[in-house]
């Protein structure tokens, strides 16, 4: 969560957004499955969500699609992203400004170290994704874990694993208690009404929102959960502040390093 005292601005529906989480890298991950599919998505981040950026953030690491038989190394990412990025800087103005990092899956129960890990847009940040079933002891130790080789930790959509259900006092407790431990909400998740994703925007724990947007059956649904913020905060200053910070105000801070 990354607060200040400045006073909101009169709230705009029209305000630029920036999404945090993605898989529009083609052909390395279970997200889209060609660079037309990218492209496309892409223009709808634009055209129909108002993004102004997106940070991509193919899967690295992940034991799902492994057994999937779903497998690129980074060489393999980082020339895909290449081509995202050309392709884009044909026509720039019809796509968000792209920057590009991973969503990295440690399992603590398998891993018990961090090698030079690419972060979100050059900064110190790792998005961090973990065994849904994990436990709350198991979080800790892999954030510990990532913090303790240098990085930042920013938990990709954390309503997602149980241990937020079968542990919510303690579990929350100890975000509440580890403000450096960032958060990224789903914005699905908040479209869909799931109970414990709107939890964590009720307790102001969330710090920035994406998408998770995979393809065209698993679509950006960034202005779907702008509109049911907005419904949330009806005229409440502080919420509608808080709305314009987890859009765009906190990735700005993040993106540079703040």
């Amino acid at each position: 969560m990354l607060i200040d005292n400045a006073h909101p601005s009169t709230y705009n529906e029209c305000m630029p957004y920036i999404d945090f989480h993605s898989h529009l890298v083609p052909c390395v991950d279970d997200g889209a499955k060609s660079l037309q599919e990218a492209l496309s998505l892409l223009r709808e981040m634009k055209e129909a969500h108002d993004i102004v950026t997106a940070v991509v953030t193919p899967h690295f690491n992940s034991d799902y699609l492994v057994c999937k038989g779903i497998y690129c190394t980074m060489e393999q990412m980082l020339a895909a992203i290449e081509e995202l990025k050309a392709a884009v800087a044909e026509s720039p103005e019809r796509y968000p400004e792209l920057l590009f990092g991973c969503e990295y899956f440690l399992d603590i129960r398998h891993q018990d170290a961090v090698g030079e890990l690419l972060t979100l847009a050059g900064t110190d940040i790792v998005l961090l994704e973990m065994p849904y079933e994990i436990d709350l002891d198991g979080v800790q130790k892999t954030v510990r874990l990532v913090q303790d080789a240098g990085y930042r930790v920013l938990l990709a959509h954390p309503e997602k694993y149980d241990v937020f259900i079968l542990e919510p006092v303690e579990s929350f407790s100890w975000l509440h208690e580890h403000p450096e431990v960032l958060v990224q909400t789903e914005t699905w998740n908040l479209y869909n009404k799931e109970p414990l994703a709107w939890r964590f925007i009720e307790e102001g724990l969330t710090t920035v929102l994406g998408t998770d947007a995979h393809s065209y059956h698993r679509y950006p649904s960034y202005m779907h959960a702008v509109i049911e913020l907005q419904e949330w905060a009806g005229d409440d200053f502080a919420k509608l502040k808080y709305i314009e910070d987890i859009t765009y105000n906190n990735p700005m801070k993040l993106l540079g390093n703040r």
